[in-house]
């Protein structure tokens, strides 16, 4: 599990941009694809322009990846539960 990713490390990223990213991640798996921003926006409760944006962000940052029009997601995401 090389390329994990632990959640909880992402670059810092806002809860919108998580649950974005668990979004494309259950859509896409491994493979890239595109994805309709409008459908993601309406399952999670927020605007397309909230998705649109944090996927944008999440490109500039490297975790996800767009060719060709394509979404995927670098790495397999990983919860990890905090020590208590």
């Amino acid at each position: 599990m090389e390329n994990a990713i632990r959640i909880a490390r992402i670059h810092r990223l806002d809860e919108t941009s998580l649950r974005v990213l668990e979004k494309l991640h259950e859509e896409l798996g491994q493979e890239a694809g595109r994805v309709s921003y409008t459908k993601i926006a309406n399952e999670l409760g927020y605007t397309r322009n909230a998705v649109k944006y944090a996927i944008e962000r999440m490109i500039q940052r490297g975790t996800v990846e767009c060719k060709d029009g394509k979404l995927s997601v670098k790495g397999t995401i990983v919860r990890v539960k905090k020590a208590t």
